[in-house]
C-alpha cells in the first residue's frame, strides 16, 4: 500500500511539473510573440535605409510575414489570454467574478497607464521636431493632437483603440474589454461550444468582411471575442490534446509547427487574414502543450526571461524608440540609434516588469482582499 501512495505521489507531482512547464512555455511563446513585434516596429524604422531595402522582399514570404506587420502575434496574444484565463477559473481554487476582476484590471490596466503618462510626459520635455529631424522619426514620433490633456484622458481611460501614445497598445483596450466579461464567455464555451464559437466567428467576420453598415454595428473589440473563445475551448480539452500529443511522431509535429507558422504569417491585407491567424495560433498553442520537446527548448533561460517581460516589453518598446529618435534623430543615422535602443529596450522592459507590473500584481490582490472582506463583513 505505501508503495502504491507513493507512486501516485510521484505521478501526480510528474503531472504538476509538466503543467508547470506547459504555462512556462506558452509564457515564452508569449514572450517571442513580443519580440516579433518590436522586430515589427525595427523594420518599419528601417523600411527607407539600406539595411531595410533588401529584407523588405523577403518580408512577404512566410514565416518571415509575420514581423511585416505582426498581426499574426497580436492574435496569438489573444488565443493565449483566453488559455490561461481559462485554466485559471477552471482550477481547484475557482475565484469569483470579483476577485478575477479585480486581479485582471490591476494586472492590466496600470502599467498600460504608467506608460502612457511617461509617454505623453517624453513627448513634452523631448525637443520638438525640426526640419533637420529625419522624415522617419518626423512621422514615428509624438504627433500634437496626442499630446493633449483631452487626449491622455481619452487614451488612460481606453475610450477607444486608437492609442497614439503608445501605439501597440490598441490590443490592450479590447483585451481588458473582453477579460471582464471572460467568465461569461467561458460559460457560454462550456455549455454551447458549437453556437459559441459560431457566433463569435460571425461577429469576427461581419466586422472585417460584411456590408459598411453591418460593420459599424459590430463594435471592434467584438472582432476578437473568436480568439479568446478558441483559446477557452482548447484550456477545456488539454487532457484529450495531451493525448493526442502522445500518439504524434516527432515528424509530424515538426511539419505541423511549419504549417502553424505559415498560417500565423497570413499579411493584414489578405482578406482571410483573421482566419489564417487564428488558426495558426490554435495549432501552434496544441503544440507546445501537448510536445514535451517543444516545452523543453521554450524553457530556456532567455525564453523564460523573454516571457517575463513580455508584457513590459510589448508595452515600452514604442516609447524608447520615439524617445531616442527624437533626441537623437537629427544627429546620428536610424541603423545606429537603434542599435543603441536594443539594450534600452531589454532594460526598461526588465524595469516595468520589476517595478510596475509586479507591485501592480500586488496591489490587485490586496483590493480584491480588502473589498472581499467588507463583503463578509456586511453579510
Amino acid at each position: 500500500m505505501a508503495i502504491m501512495v507513493a507512486d501516485l505521489l510521484r505521478g501526480r507531482v510528474a503531472a504538476d511539473r509538466a503543467a508547470t512547464s506547459r504555462l512556462a512555455s506558452l509564457d515564452s511563446l508569449r514572450g517571442l510573440a513580443a519580440l516579433s513585434v518590436v522586430a515589427c516596429h525595427y523594420l518599419i524604422l528601417l523600411a527607407d535605409t539600406p539595411f531595410g531595402q533588401p529584407a523588405s522582399s523577403w518580408l512577404w514570404l512566410p514565416p518571415l510575414s509575420l514581423i511585416r506587420s505582426a498581426y499574426g502575434a497580436v492574435i496569438l496574444f489573444f488565443v493565449l489570454s483566453g488559455y490561461v484565463l481559462a485554466l485559471s477559473l477552471l482550477g481547484e481554487r475557482k475565484p469569483n467574478w470579483g476577485e478575477f476582476a479585480a486581479r485582471r484590471f490591476f494586472r492590466i490596466w496600470p502599467p498600460y497607464a504608467a506608460t502612457i503618462l511617461i509617454s505623453f510626459a517624453i513627448g513634452h520635455l523631448a525637443p520638438a521636431p525640426s526640419p533637420n529631424l529625419a522624415s522617419v522619426w518626423q512621422i514615428n514620433t509624438w504627433h500634437s493632437d496626442d499630446l493633449t490633456v483631452g487626449a491622455l484622458v481619452q487614451q488612460i481611460g481606453m475610450a477607444s483603440s486608437h492609442i497614439g501614445l503608445d501605439v501597440p497598445a490598441w490590443s490592450l483596450v479590447h483585451e481588458l474589454r473582453i477579460s471582464l466579461a471572460f467568465p461569461l464567455l467561458l460559460v457560454f464555451v462550456q455549455r454551447a461550444p458549437a453556437t459559441t464559437l459560431a457566433a463569435a466567428f460571425c461577429l469576427c467576420q461581419a466586422e472585417r468582411l460584411g456590408p459598411p453598415w453591418l460593420s459599424y454595428l459590430v463594435p471592434d473589440t467584438a472582432t476578437y471575442i473568436v480568439y479568446f473563445a478558441a483559446g477557452a475551448w482548447l484550456a477545456l480539452h488539454r487532457s484529450r490534446i495531451a493525448e493526442l500529443g502522445q500518439r504524434t511522431t516527432a515528424s509530424a509535429k515538426a511539419l505541423l509547427c511549419a504549417i502553424a507558422l505559415v498560417l500565423l504569417s497570413a499579411p493584414t491585407e489578405y482578406p482571410g487574414a483573421g482566419i489564417s491567424t487564428g488558426l495558426g495560433a490554435v495549432l501552434l498553442i496544441v503544440l507546445v502543450t501537448a510536445s514535451p520537446a517543444i516545452a523543453d527548448i521554450l524553457s530556456a533561460r532567455w525564453c523564460v526571461f523573454l516571457g517575463r517581460i513580455s508584457y513590459s516589453l510589448y508595452l515600452t518598446h514604442i516609447v524608447v524608440l520615439m524617445g531616442l529618435g527624437r533626441v537623437l534623430g537629427a544627429s546620428f543615422s536610424v541603423p545606429l540609434i537603434l542599435a543603441v535602443a536594443a539594450p534600452i529596450i531589454g532594460l526598461v522592459g526588465w524595469i516595468g516588469y520589476r517595478w510596475v507590473e509586479q507591485p501592480s500584481i500586488r496591489l490587485g490582490r490586496i483590493v480584491h482582499a480588502r473589498f472581499a472582506d467588507a463583503f463578509q463583513t456586511a453579510s
